[in-house]
This record gives structure tokens, C-alpha cells and sequence, in this order.
């Protein structure tokens, strides 16, 4: 069985700056990626989404994942350009890496892999669609 679960890749974009305090002790006490991925909470975004999940099945098992890369913009971009150390993260534009890989319950022997990265949404959805019904076909009706 598959089981579809829900994701927002809607809003690629980290707008929201960090609250001045956080920002300040984070700037003194951390690297460039630990100010990163606080941009990243403090907006709500995943990095890394499931969206498929291979279920119940005697011998396998797999997911589909949507790893989505955020672009700064607004303030957000504004207050994390005064560090020196974020420049390479505030190049990223959206994009998104669908993958795919299913395995062997027991041994964790690849069976399945796929993986495909792209900045069109619309593109994110089909490759799911398309990714359903090759596990269904493949692994679920046999």
C-alpha cells in the first residue's frame, strides 16, 4: 500500500528575518549553516518532505521525498546579508530534488532508486504522480 502524506513546497522563499537577539548571539556563537537552517525554522520551511511512503508490504519498504532549497528574499535577505559567511546562501534560488528509493526490509538491498532535481513545481507534482504508479505497478500489485 502507498500512503500519500501532505507537503507545502508552495512558498520557496525565506522572507522573515530572525529576531534581533537570536540573530546577534547566533552571529557571535555559530557557523554560517547553523544561522541557515534558524532562517529556516523561524520561516516554517522543511528541507525535506515526504510524500510517498511504501506501506505494509511483506518484503519492502520506500519513500518518496521532495527536498525543497529556499531562496532569501525581503528582510530576510536584507539582515543575513551583514554576515560575511551566509553570501553562499543567499545565492540559492528554489529548486527542488524529488527521490525516491526503495529496499529490502531486511539486508536494506536497493530495489528502486530515483532521483531528479528541478526549479518547476508543477514538474514536482507529475514526477510524484508518475513515481506512484511505477511503485504501485511494480511492487504493489504483484
Amino acid at each position: 500500500m502507498i500512503q500519500r502524506l501532505t507537503f507545502d513546497i508552495t512558498q520557496p522563499y525565506i522572507t522573515e528575518p530572525l529576531e534581533q537577539e537570536t540573530f546577534v548571539k547566533a552571529c557571535v556563537d555559530s557557523h554560517p549553516s547553523v544561522l541557515h537552517r534558524l532562517y529556516y525554522i523561524s520561516n516554517n520551511k522543511k528541507d525535506i518532505s515526504v510524500a510517498l511512503e511504501l506501506l505494509d508490504h511483506p518484503t519492502l519498504i520506500g519513500k518518496v521525498s521532495v527536498h525543497m532549497q529556499c531562496a532569501y528574499a525581503g528582510r530576510a535577505k536584507a539582515q543575513a546579508s551583514a554576515i560575511k559567511g551566509m553570501k553562499k546562501y543567499l545565492k540559492h534560488t528554489p529548486k527542488y530534488v524529488v527521490s525516491c528509493r526503495i529496499h529490502t526490509i531486511n539486508g536494506a538491498k536497493e530495489v528502486f532508486t530515483f532521483k531528479h532535481a528541478t526549479t518547476n513545481q508543477d514538474k514536482v507534482y507529475s514526477l510524484i504522480a508518475e513515481l506512484e504508479n511505477i511503485i504501485t505497478k511494480r511492487y504493489c500489485n504483484g
